[in-house]
């Protein structure tokens, strides 16, 4: 090139001095950019290989958990079922039941979920007693003993009491969670 024609334009000579070193400093700053987007990703990324196992396994024990609570807590749905299963389990047991009353609380004031709440009064012996409260807990998963009151129902020998037992079994939709 002609070193003249810069010399006739200055404007030409000042964008030839000008724009390489712009051109220089735009490609770094972008480049440098990407590459730290690009190292973001990576991080990011093995994070997540890092964390997704885990989270595989707490999604596949959080499924497991839900179909066992579909076998096992959602075969009761009704308070007539609980008095029937209840009776049942006390019959098993040796458990004499004198009353027993089941009442719905709807979710709300503090509940996430509906529950059927039972009251039994009955006698037996703390073996019996004991054994009855093990087997309602044991078959029903949602099933959960609230409170026990016991008293001796004779002075003599025969070592009965008088329990009164509180239970509180929380209502599974079959469909996939709580109702």
């Amino acid at each position: 090139m002609d070193v003249g024609t810069f010399k006739a334009s200055g404007a030409r000579l000042t964008a030839w001095l000008v724009i390489p070193p712009v051109l220089i400093v735009v490609c770094g700053v972008g480049g440098a950019l990407l590459e730290r987007r690009a190292h973001w990703e990576t991080a990011r990324i093995e994070a997540l290989s890092e964390a997704l196992p885990q989270l595989v396994d707490a999604r596949m024990n959080a499924q497991l958990l839900l179909e066992h609570f579909k076998e096992t807590g959602g075969s009761i749905q009704s308070e007539e079922q609980l008095i029937a299963f209840l009776r049942e389990t006390a019959v098993h047991a040796g458990f004499s039941v004198d009353t027993l009353k089941v009442d719905r609380e709807v979710a709300g004031k503090g509940r996430n979920t509906d529950t059927l709440a039972a009251s039994v009064k009955g006698t037996g012996t703390l073996a019996v007693i004991q054994q009855f409260m093990r087997d309602v807990g044991a078959s029903q998963d949602l099933l959960s003993d609230d409170a026990i009151k016991l008293t001796q129902a004779h002075v003599d020998e025969s070592g009965e009491y008088r329990a009164e037992l509180s239970f509180e079994l929380l209502l599974f939709n079959a469909a996939g969670g709580a109702k």
